[in-house]
């Protein structure tokens, strides 16, 4: 099992590559911060912080953004929890 440091290492990649997933995510359909916090309840600062990569969304908050995202753009949920997890793993 790696160390401590090895871990926190992993994490924090992991919250990068999440975070560069939803900014592009969000790029990409033209979303507002102010509308992702609107729908999905989150204050707009949270989802900031997801974005910038400094923490992740746990899984309650993940369901809520997916759901959120699929209002917003029409892309069925399901195809989202997919795109979401892939960009967990891609660290």
């Amino acid at each position: 099992m790696g160390s401590k440091e090895d871990r926190r290492k992993k994490e924090r990649l992991t919250a990068t590559a999440y975070g560069n997933w939803l900014t592009n995510f969000m790029h990409t359909h033209q979303l507002k911060p102010s509308q992702l916090s609107t729908v999905s309840g989150f204050h707009p600062n949270v989802i900031l912080n997801w974005r910038r990569g400094h923490c992740l969304p746990n899984g309650y908050s993940f369901v809520v953004m997916a759901t959120a995202l699929s209002r917003l753009t029409g892309i069925e949920r399901s195809i989202l929890f997919e795109k979401m997890a892939e960009a967990l793993l891609r660290s």
